[in-house]
């Protein structure tokens, strides 16, 4: 139990400070999300990433913010949504990351 406790910490510290990021913090979230999706390898989409958990915690953090105050329960619709769309029973391909090089912009083509 005492892990949980100190990786909800952490994530509760990160979503609370996200306006301001500290780079410390954002790694020592990497390392929880890395354990994490270690740990769910079998309930997880194929190809999800510790980036990919990064992104959408920060995103669902964000719309909570946003949403507190005029729609305070909307981001449970997104977790929902989010949480689905992490499942293992997707089998279809995630996009290619944008940083990989299939995908990185040709300094020759022409808009």
């Amino acid at each position: 139990m005492t892990g949980y406790a100190r990786h909800r910490v952490i994530v509760e510290h990160f979503a609370l400070t996200w306006s301001e990021p500290d780079l410390e913090g954002i790694q020592q979230l990497r390392l929880v999300l890395e354990q994490l999706r270690a740990r769910a390898t079998e309930q997880l989409r194929p190809g999800v990433t510790t980036d990919d958990l990064l992104l959408l915690l920060v995103s669902l953090g964000h719309a909570v913010q946003i949403t507190d105050k005029c729609r305070p329960q909307m981001w449970n619709r997104l977790l929902r949504i989010s949480l689905d769309g992490l499942r293992a029973d997707h089998r279809e391909p995630l996009p290619a990351d944008a940083s990989s090089d299939t995908h990185r912009p040709n300094p020759d083509r022409k808009p």
